[in-house]
Protein backbone atom coordinates (compact mmCIF):
# COMPACT_ATOMS: atom_id res chain seq x y z
CA UNK A 1 0.00 0.00 0.00
CA UNK A 2 1.06 3.89 -0.26
CA UNK A 3 1.23 4.37 3.51
CA UNK A 4 4.71 5.23 5.17
CA UNK A 5 5.86 3.28 7.58
CA UNK A 6 5.09 3.33 10.72
CA UNK A 7 8.43 4.12 12.40
CA UNK A 8 10.29 7.68 13.54
CA UNK A 9 12.80 8.88 11.19
CA UNK A 10 16.41 7.85 11.69
CA UNK A 11 15.65 5.07 14.33
CA UNK A 12 17.46 1.60 12.56
CA UNK A 13 20.69 0.55 12.10
CA UNK A 14 19.82 -2.20 9.62
CA UNK A 15 16.82 -2.89 7.81
CA UNK A 16 16.25 -6.59 6.39
CA UNK A 17 13.86 -7.55 3.48
CA UNK A 18 13.86 -11.34 2.51
CA UNK A 19 11.28 -11.37 -0.67
CA UNK A 20 9.36 -8.36 -0.01
CA UNK A 21 9.58 -6.09 -3.10
CA UNK A 22 8.29 -8.20 -5.81
CA UNK A 23 4.94 -7.30 -4.58
CA UNK A 24 5.25 -3.90 -5.74
CA UNK A 25 5.59 -1.89 -8.78
CA UNK A 26 8.19 0.58 -9.85
CA UNK A 27 6.14 3.66 -8.23
CA UNK A 28 5.69 1.88 -5.28
CA UNK A 29 9.50 0.24 -4.98
CA UNK A 30 10.13 3.92 -5.52
CA UNK A 31 8.31 4.97 -2.09
CA UNK A 32 9.45 1.72 -0.08
CA UNK A 33 13.03 2.89 -1.06
CA UNK A 34 12.43 6.21 0.06
CA UNK A 35 10.38 5.31 3.90
CA UNK A 36 13.35 2.52 4.59
CA UNK A 37 15.97 5.59 3.45
CA UNK A 38 14.46 8.03 6.03
CA UNK A 39 13.47 4.88 9.20
CA UNK A 40 17.69 4.40 8.88
CA UNK A 41 20.06 6.43 10.50
CA UNK A 42 23.12 7.83 8.88
CA UNK A 43 25.44 5.20 7.64
CA UNK A 44 22.40 2.45 8.34
CA UNK A 45 22.35 -1.04 5.96
CA UNK A 46 19.65 -2.49 4.19
CA UNK A 47 20.29 -5.90 3.06
CA UNK A 48 17.38 -7.13 0.31
CA UNK A 49 17.63 -10.40 -0.89
CA UNK A 50 14.77 -11.15 -3.75
CA UNK A 51 13.76 -13.84 -5.97
CA UNK A 52 16.14 -13.45 -9.55
CA UNK A 53 14.34 -12.24 -12.31
CA UNK A 54 17.11 -14.25 -14.47
CA UNK A 55 17.58 -17.60 -12.70
CA UNK A 56 16.47 -20.91 -14.29
CA UNK A 57 13.25 -20.76 -12.34
CA UNK A 58 12.09 -17.19 -12.88
CA UNK A 59 9.17 -18.07 -15.17
CA UNK A 60 8.11 -20.41 -12.39
CA UNK A 61 8.72 -17.86 -9.87
CA UNK A 62 6.52 -14.61 -12.37
CA UNK A 63 4.09 -17.41 -12.68
CA UNK A 64 3.13 -17.67 -8.90
CA UNK A 65 4.34 -14.02 -7.68
CA UNK A 66 3.31 -12.08 -11.33
CA UNK A 67 6.68 -9.62 -11.37
CA UNK A 68 10.47 -10.04 -9.96
CA UNK A 69 12.37 -7.04 -10.39
CA UNK A 70 15.79 -6.48 -12.43
CA UNK A 71 19.08 -6.17 -9.41
CA UNK A 72 20.36 -3.83 -12.02
CA UNK A 73 16.81 -1.34 -11.66
CA UNK A 74 16.57 -1.82 -7.86
CA UNK A 75 20.62 -0.87 -7.48
CA UNK A 76 20.04 2.33 -9.81
CA UNK A 77 16.71 3.59 -8.27
CA UNK A 78 18.61 3.29 -4.77
CA UNK A 79 21.93 4.22 -5.55
CA UNK A 80 19.61 7.34 -7.26
CA UNK A 81 18.27 8.06 -3.95
CA UNK A 82 20.72 7.90 -1.61
CA UNK A 83 22.52 4.80 -0.87
CA UNK A 84 25.78 3.31 -1.71
CA UNK A 85 26.52 -0.44 -2.91
CA UNK A 86 28.22 -2.23 -0.50
CA UNK A 87 28.15 -5.74 -2.40
CA UNK A 88 25.72 -7.92 -4.86
CA UNK A 89 25.55 -11.74 -4.66
CA UNK A 90 23.55 -14.74 -5.99
CA UNK A 91 22.56 -17.32 -3.81
CA UNK A 92 20.33 -20.92 -4.49
CA UNK A 93 19.09 -23.31 -7.19
CA UNK A 94 15.31 -23.28 -8.14
CA UNK A 95 14.69 -26.28 -10.91
CA UNK A 96 13.15 -23.89 -13.82
CA UNK A 97 10.48 -27.01 -14.59
CA UNK A 98 8.55 -29.06 -12.24
CA UNK A 99 10.58 -27.67 -8.83
CA UNK A 100 8.38 -29.84 -5.87
CA UNK A 101 9.34 -32.90 -7.67
CA UNK A 102 12.93 -31.90 -8.75
CA UNK A 103 13.56 -30.64 -5.20
CA UNK A 104 12.04 -34.11 -3.90
CA UNK A 105 14.35 -36.22 -6.00
CA UNK A 106 17.49 -34.17 -5.28
CA UNK A 107 15.87 -35.05 -1.25
CA UNK A 108 16.14 -38.71 -1.88
CA UNK A 109 18.68 -38.67 -3.45
CA UNK A 110 20.97 -36.44 -0.94
CA UNK A 111 23.90 -38.23 0.69
CA UNK A 112 23.59 -34.90 3.55
CA UNK A 113 20.67 -33.45 5.08
CA UNK A 114 19.02 -31.72 2.28
CA UNK A 115 18.20 -28.05 2.68
CA UNK A 116 15.92 -26.72 0.03
CA UNK A 117 17.00 -23.28 -0.10
CA UNK A 118 20.59 -25.02 -1.06
CA UNK A 119 22.90 -22.11 -0.63
CA UNK A 120 26.28 -24.66 -0.28
CA UNK A 121 25.42 -27.64 -2.51
CA UNK A 122 27.21 -28.92 -5.87
CA UNK A 123 24.72 -27.65 -7.86
CA UNK A 124 24.63 -24.13 -6.68
CA UNK A 125 28.14 -24.39 -7.31
CA UNK A 126 27.81 -25.72 -10.68
CA UNK A 127 25.21 -22.83 -11.44
CA UNK A 128 26.18 -19.67 -12.88
CA UNK A 129 25.76 -17.26 -10.22
CA UNK A 130 23.75 -14.71 -12.17
CA UNK A 131 21.11 -18.10 -12.61
CA UNK A 132 20.76 -19.09 -8.95
CA UNK A 133 17.52 -18.32 -7.90
CA UNK A 134 18.19 -14.93 -5.56
CA UNK A 135 19.94 -11.75 -5.47
CA UNK A 136 21.31 -10.77 -2.26
CA UNK A 137 21.80 -6.87 -2.43
CA UNK A 138 24.01 -4.83 0.51
CA UNK A 139 23.00 -1.07 0.62
CA UNK A 140 24.51 1.70 2.83
CA UNK A 141 22.94 4.90 3.51
CA UNK A 142 24.87 7.72 2.86
CA UNK A 143 25.30 10.17 5.57
CA UNK A 144 24.77 13.92 4.76
CA UNK A 145 28.20 15.29 4.83
CA UNK A 146 29.88 12.18 3.83
CA UNK A 147 32.57 12.21 1.16
CA UNK A 148 31.65 9.19 -1.00
CA UNK A 149 34.39 7.00 -1.66
CA UNK A 150 33.07 3.81 -3.67
CA UNK A 151 36.36 1.82 -2.97
CA UNK A 152 36.24 -0.01 0.26
CA UNK A 153 39.26 -1.04 1.72
CA UNK A 154 38.51 -1.16 5.13
CA UNK A 155 35.65 -3.77 6.68
CA UNK A 156 34.15 -1.93 9.80
CA UNK A 157 33.09 -3.99 13.40
CA UNK A 158 29.11 -3.19 11.70
CA UNK A 159 30.23 -4.59 8.23
CA UNK A 160 31.64 -7.76 10.41
CA UNK A 161 28.36 -7.88 11.77
CA UNK A 162 26.16 -7.55 9.04
CA UNK A 163 27.87 -10.23 7.29
CA UNK A 164 27.47 -12.82 9.82
CA UNK A 165 23.85 -11.73 10.85
CA UNK A 166 23.24 -12.30 7.27
CA UNK A 167 24.60 -16.01 6.60
CA UNK A 168 22.71 -16.98 10.27
CA UNK A 169 19.64 -15.52 9.05
CA UNK A 170 19.58 -16.66 5.56
CA UNK A 171 20.41 -20.15 7.09
CA UNK A 172 17.35 -20.24 9.33
CA UNK A 173 15.20 -19.17 6.75
CA UNK A 174 16.33 -22.02 4.87
CA UNK A 175 15.94 -24.38 8.09
CA UNK A 176 12.09 -22.62 8.11
CA UNK A 177 10.84 -23.44 4.26
CA UNK A 178 12.66 -26.69 4.79
CA UNK A 179 10.18 -27.40 7.83
CA UNK A 180 7.34 -26.26 5.88
CA UNK A 181 8.34 -28.02 2.91
CA UNK A 182 8.19 -24.42 0.42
Amino acid sequence: NNSNLPWCDGVFDLVVEVQVIHYMDEAQLLKHLQEIKRILKPGGYWLLLEANSRSFGAKHLRSKIGRLHELDSVKELAVNSGFMEISQSFEGFYASHFPVLINFIRKLCSFRQFDISDYDSWLVKATVPEKRGLWLLRLKKIKDLEVVNLRFDKITELDKFILKFEEYFIKEQAKKNDRIGI
